[in-house]
């Protein structure tokens, strides 16, 4: 019987997701462009992107200012 993970939010993972890729194709960048603008390996990125309850919140404030994310967006995705 496959396993359910309940501590993950889709609809919550799939608002991270938007707002990263979103971001990333809006500076015209692609996944290696993104994460060496983020400082991070692209396969890392997209682990990432894939998975965003796997980001840090250094990672996820990061990201907020390299790509000029308002706190109060950050915020709203960030709910508990």
């Amino acid at each position: 019987m496959p396993r359910t993970r309940l501590d993950k939010s889709n609809e919550q993972h799939a608002e991270v997701k938007t707002l990263l890729w979103g971001n990333i194709k809006r500076d015209n960048a692609n996944l290696q462009d993104g994460a060496a603008k983020l400082g991070m390996s692209a396969s890392t990125l997209c682990r990432r992107c894939k998975d965003p309850g796997s980001m840090t919140l250094d990672e996820f404030l990061n990201f907020g200012r390299k790509y000029h994310v308002p706190i109060e967006t950050l915020r709203r995705v960030l709910r508990y």
